[in-house]
């Protein structure tokens, strides 16, 4: 690279020279600057181009490989993103749907339960209102017998003091008094 800069840099000088000495002939007879300028940019072109657009065009398809490089690698984080985000939501979805059957089993057996001690609770009911009635028959004999008891008691009571006595319409209504008296004491 030195070398051809060298070099063109010479050719230059020496067309700048011959141009000096020239000056006097008209330009047709100036060939030899011609010439010298000619090779000149000739050489410029070359070094040009071996030096400068060959390494350019080089790193521009580098560069234009690298940009293609990244974009299909974009296009494909992009479509891994696209199916990870698929995938997630299926995922939510499925756990939606999960939730959503958990939550229907839960509130059928909660309603299950519900329907069974509700269930219990009216047997229980039943069978406490049944021991209660029968507990009440049960009282009500017991009070229909002792009434009978008392009854026949009191009935005896009355026969022998009607014996004892002769009943006049006083004396009758003097026993029923007593005997309404006798029961209000014994209650």
């Amino acid at each position: 690279m030195k070398y051809l800069i060298s070099l063109y840099l010479l050719l230059m000088s020496c067309a700048v020279f011959a141009e000096g000495e020239e000056e006097i002939a008209p330009i047709w007879q100036q060939g030899t600057v011609i010439v010298i300028q000619v090779i000149s940019i000739l050489i410029l072109i070359f070094v040009l181009y071996k030096f400068l657009f060959i390494p350019i065009m080089e790193s521009i398809e580098t560069r234009q490989k690298q940009i293609a490089d990244a974009y299909t690698e974009a296009e494909d984080s992009k479509k891994e993103y696209e199916d990870k985000k698929a995938e997630f939501e299926n995922m939510i979805k499925l756990a939606d749907e999960e939730v959503a059957e958990k939550l229907k089993q839960a509130l059928k057996d909660a309603n299950a339960i519900k329907d069974r001690k509700i269930e219990e609770a009216n047997l229980e009911i039943k069978r406490k209102t049944e021991l209660a009635e029968n507990n009440i028959m049960n009282e009500k004999e017991k009070a229909l017998s002792e009434l009978k008891e008392q009854t026949g008691a009191l009935g005896v009571q009355i026969a022998s003091k009607i014996l004892n006595e002769e009943l006049t319409p006083q004396k009758h209504e003097s026993l029923i008094n007593n005997f309404i008296k006798d029961l209000d004491n014994e209650a």
